[in-house]
């Protein structure tokens, strides 16, 4: 991006620019660029008539078949129109309705508004899911605090900064490239995510075997019991410990760090109480709370494979509560594994070991990209 950093001589100008755009934005009325458009509705139910649920950012969830009765009330919105949520706006709840969803009819009042004037309408989307367009705005939201909305005439009436068209063009249009980067990164994390999940499936079914170094195959797999080759530990309460360099895991990743460790090595976590699914591996010295197991001593089994066969269990068959999910030791090792030669166990554990990192590289150009466009969203706008 070819831009000027400048320090603003005005509040309504940007702090980073296209160099062709000088001058102040102008404060404008939602109500000059937005027009509230008429509902229009039906009684009864037919294919067209769909719920929509919107998702903030501007996102639209999904669109599913509802049945109805003859004196259920719909209403008509048409493509290209903006439509908000009362009740969510504090969730900046704001879509622009796509072509395929032209002429549907929901059951759910979404405020609709045309777009009139010189106005980007991708960039007017762009601001009003910004949080600090609800921060400016949010004090004008009544209701229950559960239940805050912002009506359509409180809404037309918001003041909101504006540059020319051609300027509002070209940031919605750098921005649209940005996500373009963002969903294709997504695309390729899920691509990587299944063909992993596929090349586990012929793995652990033996569809697909490693050979060894001299081409000849390895034995056959023994099943075990998980307590056969490795022990579960218990984590502690860590609030009686001081602040340190050693890292503290619940069920949902990483929460403080302190001055002493449960264990120091590779292990495989799995939850003992609230999120049973998610196990994680762990290296080096950790502490783990109450509420997550950690497995060492392992025999005949490396942990890079343990976290394979942890990833293939579905550990919500193994549930024993009817409230919050929970295992027990005592269930986890009666479950019954299949285990490969040390060596295949390697070949398995580095094959796979190699599609999390082009996993994680994934992510983490994912988690950079968003937070480049989360930096320019702050400076592009006013």
């Amino acid at each position: 991006m070819n831009s000027n950093v400048t320090t603003p001589k005005h509040r309504n100008t940007p702090r980073l620019r296209f160099p062709e755009f000088q001058g102040a934005w102008e404060e404008k009325p939602t109500k000059s660029f937005l027009k509230l458009s008429q509902i229009t509705g039906s009684n009864g139910f037919d294919a067209r008539k769909i719920t929509v649920k919107l998702w903030g950012k501007g996102a639209i969830e999904k669109k599913e078949s509802i049945k109805g009765s003859e004196q259920t009330k719909y209403y008509k919105r048409k493509a290209g129109q903006l439509i908000y949520s009362k009740l969510d706006f504090l969730n900046c709840a704001f879509a622009i309705i796509p072509q395929e969803l032209d002429g549907f009819e929901s059951t759910v009042d979404l405020p609709a508004f045309d777009f009139t004037g010189s106005i980007s309408p991708e960039f007017a989307l762009t601001r009003f899911v910004q949080r600090s367009f609800y921060e400016k705005f949010g004090s004008t939201a009544d209701g229950s605090r559960k239940a805050r909305r912002v009506h359509e005439d409180i809404f037309l009436d918001f003041q909101i900064a504006l540059p020319t068209l051609p300027e509002q063009q070209k940031i919605a249009a750098f921005l649209t490239a940005v996500d373009a980067k963002i969903a294709a990164e997504q695309q390729r994390q899920a691509l990587l995510q299944r063909y992993k999940k596929g090349v586990m499936q012929k793995l652990f079914t033996q569809t697909m075997r490693f050979t060894q170094d001299d081409g000849t195959p390895f034995p056959d797999w023994e099943e075990k019991r998980l307590g056969e080759v490795l022990k579960i530990g218990s984590g502690r309460d860590y609030q009686h410990l001081s602040k340190g360099s050693v890292p503290v895991y619940g069920t949902g990743g990483l929460m403080t760090y302190v001055d002493e460790w449960l264990y120091d090595g590779e292990s495989v976590c799995i939850g003992r109480k609230g999120t049973i699914d998610k196990p994680q591996f762990l290296k080096g010295k950790f502490w783990t709370v109450d509420t997550l197991f950690y497995t060492h001593s392992y025999e005949r089994v490396s942990a890079k494979f343990v976290l394979a066969i942890f990833q293939l269990i579905n550990w919500k068959e193994h549930n024993e509560a009817s409230g919050v999910p929970s295992l027990s030791k005592t269930t986890i090792k009666k479950i019954r594994v299949k285990i490969p030669h040390p060596t295949e166990q390697q070949k398995i554990a580095d094959h796979l070991t190699a599609l999390d990192t082009q996993i994680t590289a994934a992510t983490t150009h994912i988690t950079t990209l968003q937070t480049f466009k989360k930096g320019l969203l702050q400076q592009l706008f006013v």
